[in-house]
Parts: structure tokens; C-alpha cells; sequence
């Protein structure tokens, strides 16, 4: 099990921060989808990604070429450190852009792991990305 200790040294990074927040609006993304609206090589999202899941914070699940990230149960909805990170993130302008990006690349289609999504899926990502702005 991880230590208390171990979750908060994997919350005290921005970009690690960056990626939780966008795992908490969309409950599916690739490395490639980060690396996308994140603007950051693949390496480094890959690394935080890693650190992420040793920590239990993520968990990956590899489809085809893609590698598909989510949060861990550690982290589902209603638990409450999921709770208590959506109200630090709130306002965050990092994390708002983070989430301008996702919904441009919704728009352009380039999210790959919601490409084949069905249309309420993605109707519900946009709600939550919407009340956020």
C-alpha cells in the first residue's frame, strides 16, 4: 500500500498535478493525448506517468499501440482525495489552459482515446470542462 508520504511527494509537482487534473475530467487518456495537451515531450509525460502509477495514483492499460491512462480507484469519484484536489484545482490558470487545450483537441479531433467514444461520453467531458471555465 502506499504511504501518505509517497502520494503527497507525487502530488508536489505541477505537472504531475496537470495530469491528475486532466484524469479527473476525462476518465481515459493516452500518452499521446498528455503529450498533446500538455505540450510536453512524450518522455516526460511517460515519466510522470510512471511516478504516478508506482504511487497508485494511476493505473494504464495497454489497447492495441495506444497505452491508456486512468486514476486509480485511490482517486475515483466521491473518495476524498479526489474531492478535496478538484476544490485546490479550481481557478488554477495552469490548469485551465490544460483544459482549453483538451477542448481544442476535442474540437480537432485529436484526442485519440475518445475518437471512437460515443457522443455522451464526450458530451460529458465537455460539461465538466465546461463548468470549470
Amino acid at each position: 500500500m502506499t504511504s501518505l508520504v509517497q502520494i503527497f511527494e507525487a502530488l508536489a509537482d505541477e505537472n504531475r498535478l496537470r495530469i491528475i487534473n486532466l484524469l479527473v475530467l476525462v476518465p481515459d487518456l493516452t500518452v499521446a493525448d498528455l503529450v498533446f495537451v500538455l505540450d510536453m515531450p512524450q518522455t516526460r509525460v511517460s515519466r510522470h506517468l510512471g511516478y504516478l502509477k508506482a504511487r497508485g495514483l494511476t493505473q494504464s492499460e495497454r489497447r492495441g499501440t495506444w497505452m491508456h491512462y486512468r486514476t486509480a480507484p485511490l482517486l475515483e469519484s466521491g473518495t476524498a482525495l479526489r474531492t478535496s484536489l478538484q476544490q485546490l484545482f479550481t481557478g488554477n490558470t495552469t490548469l485551465l489552459g490544460d483544459v482549453e487545450r483538451l477542448l481544442e483537441g476535442l474540437d480537432e479531433g485529436k484526442i485519440a482515446a475518445l475518437k471512437d467514444a460515443p457522443a455522451h461520453e464526450i458530451e460529458q467531458v465537455i460539461q465538466k470542462c465546461c463548468r470549470l471555465n
